[in-house]
């Protein structure tokens, strides 16, 4: 093994592609599906409030208002999965990159995608489920239970 101080360009090259490869694309697609599910949730929540807004006397039951609360939810757990994601692949991306500038890195092969990374995204996804769930059932049961 060589010592990174005698790396090629070449070499440092396909570290830095590694990098990229395995942290830095995962952020840039993770950031901007948590732009587009941040629209959405604003374009959602604007339409509610348009909605009440424009028709004062309207009014929304009690039902109505758990379960939009419970799909807002899902909206901002969403929006976590994506910003977790993010986060834990830009941390990682920056970390190597760090070590490559220190020297502590030899080849590629040191790039590791650690399992954890999808940790805090798994939580997330198991919450936004719980929270559709919630939603889908008080809906139904709302359609059935007059």
């Amino acid at each position: 093994m060589s010592n990174n101080s005698e790396l090629t360009k070449e070499e440092v090259e396909k570290i830095e592609s590694a990098i990229k490869d395995k942290f830095w694309n995962v952020y840039g697609n993770n950031t901007a599906r948590l732009s587009g599910i941040c629209r959405q949730l604003a374009f959602a929540e604007g339409g509610i409030c348009w909605f009440f807004l424009s028709n004062p006397s309207a009014g929304i039951s009690l039902d109505l208002k758990i379960i939009l609360t419970f799909l807002v939810f899902f909206f901002i757990a969403d929006a976590g999965q994506y910003f977790m994601l993010a986060m834990n692949n830009k941390k990682l991306a920056m970390l190597y990159e760090a070590k490559l500038d220190k020297k502590l890195i030899y080849s590629k092969e040191e790039i590791i995608r650690p399992i954890w990374i999808n940790s805090s995204g798994d939580i997330c996804f198991g919450i936004k489920l719980l929270f559709l769930g919630i939603a889908s059932i008080l809906l139904i049961a709302k359609f059935y239970c007059r």
